[in-house]
């Protein structure tokens, strides 16, 4: 198992997570920057939170099989704790308004998600075992992927609203 993988993906991940606190700190922020910095936040802590968990399961005597599927159980478990967690109803009507406005971007953050769940789905229920690390590390990828562009998005939309 890549314990340095895993390692080095959770400080790439707490690395977003203080530019969104660093953005948070700085400034009055709209809804939509709120929204943004929700997502990237979100993003950035499951990221970090799934990739300690096979690090943390690696120091028992647990064959690495079980590693890699209570692993994956609990990055989507993760996943769903922020999905259900980081609803806010005062942005929720303003979230949608915006999501239809840059279908674009709501388009890649739905297929990147579906991926991911997916890919944690197929070690879950024990289907392709040799590429279990790899699925993971892949859905780990695009969940990082997932808060670069609500960064992304998020400096666009502030550029676009400062001009």
């Amino acid at each position: 198992m890549s314990i340095d993988v895993f390692l080095s993906i959770a400080e790439i991940s707490g690395i977003f997570i203080a530019f969104g606190a660093l953005i948070s700190a700085f400034g009055n922020s709209s809804q939509i920057e709120k929204l943004h910095l929700q997502g990237l936040v979100g993003a950035g802590l499951v990221v970090l939170i799934a990739a300690l968990i096979p690090v943390g399961l690696s120091y028992f005597s647990i064959p690495e099989h079980f590693i890699m599927k209570w692993s994956s159980a609990g990055f989507l478990l993760v996943i769903w704790i922020v999905i259900i967690g980081t609803q806010d109803r005062e942005l929720a009507p303003v979230g949608i308004e915006h999501l239809k406005s840059h279908l674009f971007f709501a388009g890649i953050l739905i297929v990147l998600e579906f991926v991911i769940q997916i890919s944690l789905l197929v070690t879950i229920f024990g289907a392709l075992e040799s590429y279990w690390e790899s699925l993971f590390v892949l859905a780990l990828l695009l969940n990082l992927l997932q808060a670069a562009i609500f960064l992304s998005h998020m400096i666009l939309v502030k550029s676009a609203s400062d001009t």
